[in-house]
């Protein structure tokens, strides 16, 4: 069954995963704070070893809809495990080029409870989708007013 909760924080905002796979990526808003919108590529979501893999972007909750910048964080998820950390960071800069890709060497750890770690492993480990509208990019996003 469907969680319905709006997307502004704490619990996420989800529907039961039930539809064919988008065939594209599929951005949604999970989660916002005073100066970031959060938002998940479904279609990332996809295992690799013993983990999952998911990509979350950050992108500023004002801003001109030229302004395109934003990070984009690799999630690698132990779902059985309860674990998650950040394998790489990809910031792209206001005219939507990337600025730079890091690896970030963090460890594996327990997610806080309530805190954006355990909200990612949540959505990517239990086939949660966020409710509202998809984007096929980030930029769609932007240009619609980062609604």
């Amino acid at each position: 069954m469907a969680q319905d909760i709006p997307p502004t924080g704490g619990a996420p905002a989800v529907e039961a995963l039930t539809s064919e796979a988008p065939t594209g990526p599929q951005w949604k808003v999970f989660s916002r704070s005073n100066t970031s919108n959060y938002l998940i590529d479904l279609t990332s979501i996809r295992p690799e070893g013993d983990e999952l893999r998911v990509s979350i972007a950050r992108v500023p909750n004002a801003g001109e809809a030229t302004d395109l910048s934003h990070v984009v964080d690799t999630f690698g998820l132990r779902c059985s495990a309860g674990e998650s950390h950040v394998i790489s960071s990809t910031e792209l800069l206001e005219d939507g080029v990337t600025a730079e890709t890091f690896q970030t060497d963090e460890p594996w750890s327990e997610p806080r409870g309530g805190s954006l770690d355990a909200t990612v492993k949540e959505l990517a480990c239990e086939d949660m989708v966020p409710s509202g509208d998809a984007y096929a990019a980030i930029t769609d996003y932007i240009a619609a007013g980062r609604p």
